[in-house]
């Protein structure tokens, strides 16, 4: 784990570091793409920022939900929750989707426009990931193999590492049905799920909440695969 680095004497955390790249990357790739190609999007930079919003508050909010309630109410009030870490990715794409479907109907935007967003979230989501191994958050379970990584004095499953390669894949795959005009989005939700859904046995953090066997983030994982096949 490399949770921080020190540039001089000025001591940088990995994790907020690699996911403002993220976000601020993203907003000019994405702005130029569609200027590039003509692609009509209203008040880009006013959607972008409320995206943002949306899902940093969604992320924030499964994750309070997630703890038993003397946690939620010792967090809650803590600072560093807010400007640190403590996110659950399926809320903040639940709440980004929600919010971007109301624009969407607002503006009388097409879902295509839309489309470039997924091939970026996935390498986004992808670097991110990396960001968590560096952090040392969403860890895997115990393991023995020859590639396993010691977190918290434990041989465990690199699952991060994992879930970063799918992404990055994901994004090349989607990137070039882009290039094609398809339509992408429900295929982006019925992957990724699938994908999560998999990947959530080889975790070993506890804190994102287990319910019957499965863990919150599974039992998100099925309903999406069901919206997403219907």
């Amino acid at each position: 784990m490399y949770p921080s680095f020190h540039i001089g004497d000025t001591q940088v955390f990995s994790y907020p570091l690699i996911i403002g790249m993220v976000w601020s990357y993203s907003y000019f790739y994405i702005k130029n793409y569609l200027v590039q190609n003509r692609i009509p999007f209203p008040n880009f930079s006013l959607y972008y920022f409320l995206t943002f919003l949306s899902v940093w508050l969604g992320a924030k909010f499964l994750f309070l939900i997630t703890l038993t309630t003397p946690n939620i109410k010792s967090t809650i009030v803590e600072k560093a929750f807010w400007l640190g870490g403590g996110f659950v990715f399926y809320g903040g794409l639940i709440f980004g989707g929600i919010f971007s479907f109301f624009y969407k109907r607002y503006f009388s935007i097409s879902w295509k426009s839309f489309n470039i967003f997924i091939p970026v979230l996935c390498f986004g989501h992808s670097a991110g990931r990396i960001a968590c191994f560096l952090a040392g958050c969403c860890f895997g379970s115990a393991c023995t193999l020859p590639w396993s990584v010691t977190i918290f004095n434990t041989s465990r499953h690199p699952v991060q590492i994992y879930e970063s390669i799918v992404l990055f894949i994901m994004a090349i795959v989607f990137f070039r049905r882009v290039q094609q005009n398809k339509d992408i989005i429900v295929w982006y939700v019925l992957s990724y799920s699938t994908l999560r859904f998999i990947l959530e046995f080889f975790r070993g953090d506890e804190i994102r909440g287990s319910y019957a066997s499965f863990s919150t983030s599974q039992w998100i994982s099925i309903g999406l695969i069901a919206i997403s096949a219907l």
